[in-house]
């Protein structure tokens, strides 16, 4: 029997029988009582261990007797198992959390609101929202007033479902009124996690201002509180909002940063997301082979943990970088994958980005008439998210078909209310824009203005210079013939 740190190991299991059944049951409990008092000190919330010891943590209260806190803590497993990738465990946890449930007897209905706020996560993350949506309905209902501090765990989470499902005006004051609960209680973790998602739904409105700031502060939060799993969802979030406002360069930094925690913490979730990011960015940046073996890895990660949301996410990530590497075949299955799933789970941003980047990959295998269905399609779903000037980009991409057609009256139509002029976001993806505006006014036979538009595009598309397949080169290329078409002619 060895000792290591005041744990002792035995070298066989019925000896360790032997000895835990000549204890007394009283003793027995004392022991587990203690066991858990030294675990509950253990525990950082959000750390690599937390995965490894709360479980231990929630059977020592089990065989403790102390049935209510027993309960609570298996619904913690349940949910982070939900949350972590570890969906096979999830029955498990689940009896065991009901069980103890039962026996604590009195206050049914707050370990009920629990119970269920735990098993929301499981399809939540399975990308069931609606069915997530009713289960935190119905906990909301049942919480009674003594156990109002998990009010605020509830409201968020329902922001999260809401959100997914794009009923943004309903899921914003949820978000507010739970990061004032949260802040009423000083809990650093769950600001955090309330601003992310305040910093989100900002990004999937193309508030760029709100996007960036909310999310900064949320990063802050987490690092401040300690929560390595906090900090990465956040790290993920940072990444996606400066890839929508900001550089290529940006997005990169954090979502190797992101890629580097995940491996560490083994959030199986998390790391497949991370994953899709990554390859996400390094398609972008030309680099086809590298972003298709990050897609692949991500897409094996996301369907063993059971993540469709990520699947989604990582079909899409693995067609673009096929696209990009000129296997046009199976972008297009990927992407169509993708684009079923993203319909399947409801989830209209997803099938929005699908719909853009599928567009991209038909273009690119000369099927014009498939990639402006799928342009138009992205355009349309981003009216109907009330994307504000995030339309901006899609409806760019769209008006290039018309400008394909020499329609430029219809091109200027599509565009028509947008402060084209006033561009001043520093985001790459406003380079669609403006090679499309050197385009439109080439072709009008403005060319002074597209001059300009080419000028203030170049100066953007800088940053890929030492990336001479990125896909700003394309766009480039094809605006450059464009306006030296037009000056031919002139002369």
């Amino acid at each position: 029997m060895a000792s290591v740190e005041g744990s002792y190991y035995f070298e066989h299991l019925l000896t360790r029988e032997a000895a835990y059944s000549a204890l007394l049951e009283h003793n027995r409990r004392t022991l587990h009582r203690a066991s858990a008092e030294l675990l509950t000190a253990r525990i950082v919330p959000g750390s690599q261990s937390e995965w490894e010891l709360l479980p231990q943590l929630a059977a020592h209260l089990e065989a403790a007797a102390e049935w209510p806190a027993a309960h609570r803590r298996w619904c913690e497993v349940l949910r982070l198992a939900a949350r972590s990738g570890h969906r096979d465990r999830c029955p498990e946890f689940s009896r065991r959390a009901e069980h103890c449930g039962r026996m604590a007897g009195a206050g049914s209905e707050g370990r009920t609101a629990f119970l269920l706020r735990a098993l929301a996560a499981g399809f939540y993350n399975g990308g069931d929202f609606s069915a997530a949506l009713r289960l935190l309905e119905e906990a909301r209902e049942l919480l009674p007033p003594c156990e109002q501090a998990e009010l605020g765990g509830i409201l968020l989470d329902q922001a999260q479902a809401l959100h997914r499902m794009a009923r943004i005006e309903e899921a914003r004051p949820l978000y507010a009124r739970a990061l004032a609960e949260f802040e009423t209680r000083a809990d650093l973790v769950q600001q955090s996690e309330a601003q992310r998602g305040l910093g989100v739904l900002a990004r999937d409105t193309y508030q760029a201002a709100e996007a960036l700031a909310r999310t900064e502060m949320a990063l802050a939060l987490a690092r401040q509180s300690g929560s390595l799993r906090q900090e990465l969802v956040c790290l993920i979030a940072m990444s996606n909002a400066v890839s929508v406002f900001s550089s290529a360069q940006g997005t990169l930094h954090y979502a190797m940063q992101a890629l580097s925690l995940a491996r560490e913490l083994g959030d199986l979730d998390a790391l497949a997301t991370a994953l899709q990011l990554n390859s996400e960015v390094s398609s972008f940046l030309g680099l086809g082979a590298e972003g298709l073996a990050l897609g692949a890895e991500s897409l094996s990660l996301a369907r063993a943990s059971g993540n469709r949301r990520t699947e989604c996410l990582a079909l899409q990530s693995v067609g673009m970088a096929q696209a990009s590497l000129g296997l046009q075949a199976e972008s297009r299955a990927s992407l169509l994958a993708a684009l079923g799933l993203s319909r399947q789970l409801g989830h209209k941003w997803g099938e929005m980005q699908v719909s853009f980047h599928l567009g991209d990959a038909l273009a690119l295998m000369d099927s014009s008439a498939e990639a402006q269905e799928y342009h138009l399609l992205a355009s349309r779903l981003a009216e109907e998210l009330g994307m504000g000037r995030g339309r901006q980009m899609f409806h760019a991409k769209a008006a290039l078909w018309d400008l394909e057609r020499g329609d430029t009256a219809a091109a200027r139509q599509r565009l028509e209310g947008f402060d084209l002029a006033g561009q001043t976001s520093d985001s790459f993806w406003s380079l669609d824009v403006f090679y499309l505006l050197v385009r439109l006014e080439a072709q009008d036979g403005r060319l002074e203005l597209a001059r300009r538009w080419l000028e203030r595009a170049s100066e953007l598309a800088r940053e890929f210079a030492e990336y001479p397949g990125a896909w700003p080169h394309t766009s480039r290329r094809r605006a450059l013939a464009v306006l030296e078409r037009a000056e031919a002619e002139l002369r």
